[in-house]
């Protein structure tokens, strides 16, 4: 009984033992686990730019919506006011500049003043829109180093260190049998097979389909339109804007609901007809068809508001020069 009662004592110690042994087991795996591993930063992605375009020599009318298209807007600074045909002189920043696009980044214009044109009305020396700051770009910061990773030693999948490689048996060599006389066997005889040409059955040949005239397309916004002649340096015309002919009739029927001459009837007329006169100058599609409605939309605003008499002279002059080089 005494030898019984040791034994199970035994027994009972060595569980023990055992327990303690893999919790310290476990505690020096976790005191091991590498805790100055770098931490992962995000990296910020780079803002937005734009590239600032140039208007330089451009008349204010284009210069305005060459930077609206851009995402810009601008503010006219110096003795020259932002009347529609005054030229760009200069601007700021440069052409080609890459700025961070703070929502519309403000370019500042100066204006050369254009002698054959009558400044009449309020000038517009400002974007419709409010502007935001000029800001460049800066360089990025440099990323961190990473801890170069040391590769670990994996042991071969067949190595165990509590065990001896075993030496690989010999095999045994198994006797041969002699090898039985080959017995020849008569070929079997294939019938000759032979070959049905079968006959083409002919497709019926459809009938032709009547070619569709094509319509003579209409010049528009999206559709070339060919200038009527070619004006030593002018730009040429913007295939997305609304050709001169439409929109000298839109000016004639805006006018008819605006009979007020207030100040911002009288700077939308004149920034209109700028336009137009500009654009039948640089020798752009009907341009000349456009000064005839537009010298009639003068005569109408002299009815109206009293005056347009000098912007139908510059008008009238215009055409006669058009007409004359178009031929």
């Amino acid at each position: 009984m005494v030898v019984f009662a040791a034994f199970l004592l035994r027994i009972v110690v060595l569980g023990v033992c055992a327990v303690l042994l893999s919790g310290a087991t476990l505690t020096l795996a976790a005191e091991r686990v590498d805790s100055s591993a770098p931490k992962l930063e995000p990296v910020a992605a780079a803002p937005k730019t734009l590239v600032v375009p140039d208007v330089t020599r451009q008349a204010y009318v284009f210069a305005k919506g060459i930077l609206q298209d851009n995402g810009f807007a601008w503010h006219v600074a110096g003795p020259v006011q932002g009347f529609a045909a005054n030229v760009v002189s200069t601007q700021k920043p440069v052409a080609g500049t890459t700025v961070v696009d703070t929502g519309a980044p403000t370019i500042t214009l100066a204006l050369a003043r254009d002698s054959t044109y009558l400044e009449r009305g309020t000038p517009d020396n400002d974007a419709p829109y409010n502007g935001t700051a000029i800001r460049l770009p800066t360089a990025l910061p440099a990323a961190k180093p990473q801890p170069k990773l040391e590769p670990v030693q994996v042991p071969p999948l067949n190595s165990n260190p509590l065990t001896t490689p075993s030496t690989p048996a010999t095999p045994t060599p198994t006797p041969s049998l002699p090898a039985s006389p080959a017995t020849s066997a008569p070929a079997a005889t294939t019938p000759a097979v032979v070959p049905v040409t079968p006959t083409p059955t002919p497709m019926p040949t459809p009938a032709p389909t009547p070619a569709t005239p094509k319509a003579t397309p209409t010049p528009s916004k999206s559709t070339a339109r060919p200038p009527d002649f070619v004006a030593t340096g002018a730009p040429k015309e913007p295939a997305k804007s609304q050709p001169l002919p439409l929109r000298a009739q839109a000016l004639a029927g805006w006018l008819e609901k605006h009979h007020q001459a207030t100040a911002a009837n009288l700077n939308y007329w004149l920034y209109e007809h700028a336009y137009i006169v500009a654009g039948a100058r640089f020798g752009w599609w009907h341009g000349a068809e456009a000064l005839q409605t537009l010298v009639a939309v003068d005569q109408r605003a002299e009815k109206l508001w009293g005056v347009g008499n000098q912007s139908e002279l510059v008008a009238k002059k215009a055409l006669s020069e058009v007409q004359a080089r178009a031929r």
